[in-house]
């Protein structure tokens, strides 16, 4: 076997060992889209390349909706994010899967 062919097995091996366990990958960074999580999402909040997303009304939201304020999402290994939503005055409300859920003022 030569050097190359060798490298590439050797990094396939590597690659076959990390964890598929979702708790795990939640740890490391990762969250499912909103819509796996059966969130609506309308649009990132508040910039448009923000990782939060505004969240519409549907049978998943429902429980969080309040028609006084506005419904944001954020990934929960977001924690930057989050603070920073909370500082602009809002609230945690809640969780769904991977996602926070935040009532913020509507201005």
């Amino acid at each position: 076997m030569n050097t190359g062919t060798k490298a590439l097995a050797m990094a396939l091996l590597v690659a076959g060992c990390s964890s598929t366990n979702p708790e795990e990958r939640a740890v490391m960074g990762y969250y499912s889209p909103p819509w796996q999580s059966g969130l609506k999402a309308i649009r990132p909040y508040p910039y448009q390349n923000s990782i939060c997303q505004e969240i519409g009304y549907n049978m998943v939201s429902r429980d969080f909706y309040d028609d006084s304020k506005l419904l944001v999402g954020c990934p929960k290994t977001e924690q930057g994010a989050i603070d920073d939503r909370v500082a602009e005055g809002g609230e945690v409300v809640g969780y769904i899967h991977h996602w926070t859920m935040i009532h913020m003022p509507r201005f």
